[in-house]
C-alpha cells in the first residue's frame, strides 16, 4: 500500500510526501537539463548559495498549489536590477533602465517558457 500523497508540518500545514517531491525533483532536473542544453546558466535552488544570473529551478513543498509543483525564476545582473531600483527610490518609476528591466523581464519568460516547451516540458 502506498503512503499518503501529503504530510502535515509542525504547524498543521499541508506538504507533499517525500515521494511527490522525488517525482517533482525529477521534472526539476529535466527542466535545468533543457535550459542547460539552450546555453542557458540554469540551477536547482536547492544547489545554489548566492543569487548569480540565470535560470533557478524551485521544487515547491506545498501539497495545495495554486500553480505549479515545480518553477522556473531568472535572475538577471545586479547591475542592472540596481540601475532600475536606483531610479525607482529616486522617484523616476518611467526611467530607461527600469522600462528595460521590465522588458528584459517578459522577453526571457516568454523564451524560457518556449525552450522548456520544446523540451517536451508543459510550461506556462
Amino acid at each position: 500500500m502506498r503512503g499518503s500523497a501529503t504530510t502535515k508540518d509542525e504547524f498543521g500545514f499541508d506538504h507533499a510526501s517525500d515521494e511527490v517531491i522525488a517525482v517533482r525533483a525529477e521534472l526539476a532536473d529535466a527542466a535545468v537539463q533543457a535550459l542547460q542544453l539552450a546555453g542557458l546558466p540554469a540551477l536547482r535552488s536547492d544547489h545554489v548559495s548566492e543569487s548569480r544570473p540565470g535560470a533557478v529551478v524551485h521544487v515547491h513543498r506545498d501539497a495545495d498549489l495554486v500553480s505549479a509543483a515545480v518553477s522556473v525564476s531568472r535572475h538577471g545582473d545586479g547591475r542592472l536590477v540596481e540601475a532600475a531600483m536606483a531610479a525607482v527610490a529616486a522617484g523616476d518609476p518611467h526611467a530607461p533602465d527600469v522600462r528595460r528591466l521590465g522588458s528584459v523581464g517578459l522577453h526571457m519568460q516568454d523564451a524560457l517558457i518556449k525552450i522548456l516547451l520544446s523540451a517536451g516540458i508543459i510550461a506556462t
